[in-house]
């Protein structure tokens, strides 16, 4: 697969195997790189889970700090799903709302895999660390979104705010998707199945806006982080949540005629090389600003070759 001008590598045995879970990835089939990586995890979650049998569904008490709460929520998700999966690019995500009449907060913790940047729909180069920024900048619910709190009552719908944050667990391997793709005049949302939606694939349109890429510089996760799921982390001895680029998926062209390719840094070499279709080449890290970039691929600094590191050996 390294080398250049041989073929070594016929994905056909992979790519049947990924089939038979979902069968949206048969061959000649085109489909988008974020749901096959979604979907190319779901199967390996499922036929690498390391939990012998089906647990009882439970209700999460919602009570307790952040941090029980948190605990609680993780502990859930490993009754269910404890694989290479989890080791590897599950991180915690916690949502927080805020009722702006009582000031009383609920919090909900769940697993991600990737975390979705919108784009914005115009403008010049925007850095991975303002998209991020924007992620997690707070939200206000007015008019129809509402927020029925329980401190003030069961019948009452107040204004509030909701801020999404990377609480603690720093996943090995960060996942970042850039939404390229709307079907709307907004910035970038999901983009649609070409097999779900057939014609109306057409209507959706592509952000180009072009997103600043630093192979070289780190990207440091702690200004995204909830403070208290941060310490946390130190307290169990988990490394600081800093990652490097380490592999790029590009999508050139148009929505109905367009072309993924990839690049990734060879952790054999320390090289970068560009994989295009059944071609491997050497090229240049990716550097600059890129039009194309659909997924970027980040490795936890400090962060050795296997799996166990989502959750920093802290599974007592």
């Amino acid at each position: 697969m390294w080398a250049g001008g041989r073929v070594t590598v016929n994905p056909s045995r992979f790519l049947d195997a990924v089939s038979r879970h979902d069968g949206r990835w048969g061959e000649g089939y085109q489909q988008d790189c974020e749901e096959f990586l979604h979907s190319l995890l779901t199967a390996l979650q499922s036929d690498c889970n390391r939990v012998p049998g089906k647990p009882s569904y439970r209700e999460l008490t919602g009570k307790g700090s952040e941090a029980e709460q948190a605990e609680e929520a993780r502990s859930y998700q490993l009754s269910w799903h404890d694989s290479v999966v989890e080791d590897v690019f599950v991180g915690q995500l916690q949502s927080t709302i805020t009722c702006a009449a009582c000031g009383g907060a609920s919090h909900c913790f769940d697993p991600f895999y990737s975390l979705a940047l919108p784009l914005p729909a115009k403008g010049g180069p925007v850095a991975v660390q303002d998209l991020l920024a924007a992620f997690v900048q707070r939200e206000e619910l007015q008019d129809s979104e509402r927020y029925r709190c329980d401190r003030c009552g069961p019948d009452k719908k107040q204004p509030a705010s909701k801020r999404l944050q990377i609480w603690s667990y720093p996943p090995n391997t960060l996942v970042l998707t850039l939404k390229r793709f709307s079907s709307s005049g907004g910035g970038g949302g999901a983009i649609p199945s070409l097999g779900a939606f057939g014609g109306r694939f057409s209507a959706a349109r592509k952000v180009a806006t072009p997103v600043l890429l630093q192979p070289a510089g780190a990207l440091d996760l702690r200004p995204y982080c909830n403070p208290r799921g941060l310490k946390e982390c130190v307290a169990r001895g988990c490394p600081a949540p800093v990652y490097r680029l380490v592999a790029v998926a590009n999508h050139s062209g148009t929505l109905g005629g367009g072309h993924y390719t990839a690049m990734g840094r060879s952790a054999t070499d320390g090289c970068w090389y560009e994989f295009n279709d059944s071609t491997v080449s050497c090229c240049d890290p990716p550097s600059g600003a890129s039009c194309d970039a659909y997924a970027l691929f980040y490795r936890l600094v400090g962060c050795s070759g296997g799996g166990g590191g989502t959750f920093c050996g802290s599974r007592e």
